[in-house]
């Protein structure tokens, strides 16, 4: 298994310790400690996501890029009765049980519940019907995002609406930055929408300050922690061209 030899030979050279200095050797330390740990877990047939690890361990061995490290999702496929209770059917409950142990996410999807050429109004009385609130392949999506730590905010004029990829944690300054690095720089303040509905989604603010949801338009400063579904019009500094 290459990803056990490529540990193994790590895991030799970090024993010879050519580390002089405290900080140094302290992140050697740290990286023999979880190169350990991860050893063995591999030699137990298990994935390297599958062991805990400190923050500081899991950067220390960042740079291996093990794909066993990578996060995962199980999807499972179920009859569309059963997409109400997925816990009910022995074989999801199986998959869940698995999943928990390597700590990867699950999704649970009905093949047959994903009408895709319904009209929305349709779509969602037909998910009503089954007793879920979103499709299958909402639910990937949403569990994806979770799992990699990713958010979307949506910025407007007269001309389009469009949705932005970024971090979760990201403040209010870093989100703008995605979309140009000076509005980063020159960040004044945001006013910010939360979608209520999110069967509306989609629909163009019309003004900042009146939404179609009935939302609240808050103003926030650099501080801010973007949140999902946020409508997003920054103010910045005039004293640059884009």
């Amino acid at each position: 298994m290459l990803a056990t030899k490529l540990v193994e030979k790590r895991l030799d050279r970090l024993k010879k310790g050519k580390a002089t200095d405290p900080q140094s050797k302290m992140k050697e330390e740290a990286e023999k400690s979880a190169v350990e740990i991860i050893e063995h877990a591999l030699m137990d047939g298990k994935p390297a996501r599958s062991v805990s690890l400190t923050n500081f361990e899991k950067d220390d061995i960042r740079h291996f890029c093990l794909l066993t490290m990578k996060p995962i999702i199980y999807v499972t496929n179920v009859a569309e009765s059963d997409l109400a209770d997925p816990g009910s059917n022995s074989h999801v409950k199986e998959v869940m049980n698995l999943a928990s142990e390597l700590q990867s996410g699950i999704v649970t999807i009905s093949a047959q519940a994903e009408h895709t050429e319904l009209p929305p109004e349709e779509m969602i009385e037909y998910l009503t019907s089954l007793g879920v609130n979103e499709s299958g392949l909402g639910n990937l999506i949403r569990a994806t995002y979770s799992l990699l730590g990713l958010r979307t905010y949506f910025t407007y004029d007269e001309k389009e609406t469009k949705a932005w990829i970024i971090r979760s944690g990201m403040n209010a300054p870093q989100a703008a930055g995605v979309i140009h690095s000076d509005f980063e720089r020159g960040f004044i303040r945001a006013e910010m929408v939360m979608v209520i509905n999110k069967n509306t989604r989609g629909l163009y603010l019309e003004q900042a300050h009146v939404t179609p949801w009935n939302g609240k338009c808050l103003l926030m400063h650099d501080d801010y922690v973007l949140k999902s579904c946020t409508w997003f019009h920054s103010h910045v500094s005039q004293s640059f061209q884009v």
